[in-house]
């Protein structure tokens, strides 16, 4: 976002083996997802899979706070994201949703 303007952001689920592919929008300021059928997402989705971007893909490094990020985040279902997503499906904003 500008300057002094307002944070967005998304919940997502991905599973072993998936790739969650996004594209920035200019127009919503948000990373709205690929679908299979957008021009050039089977190549995006090789690539992501591919020993380049692999090799790239490091743990986070813990610290303190690792034993108890994973226990928390282990009572994150799909279905609890998916009650606490905007109803557009989209990106967080405060512009977004109503009061």
């Amino acid at each position: 976002a500008l300057k002094g303007g307002f944070p967005t952001g998304f919940f997502f689920v991905v599973g072993d083996g998936e790739v969650a592919l996004r594209r920035w929008s200019e127009e919503e300021e948000c990373l709205l997802p690929v679908g299979d059928d957008d021009e050039g997402a089977a190549q995006m989705r090789a690539r992501a899979r591919g020993p380049e971007m692999l090799a790239r893909m490091l743990r986070y490094d813990e610290g303190a706070w690792g034993a108890t990020w994973r226990a928390l985040s282990a009572h994150i279902t799909p279905r609890t994201l998916a009650r606490v997503s905007p109803v557009n499906g989209r990106c967080i904003s405060v512009l977004g949703e109503p009061d």
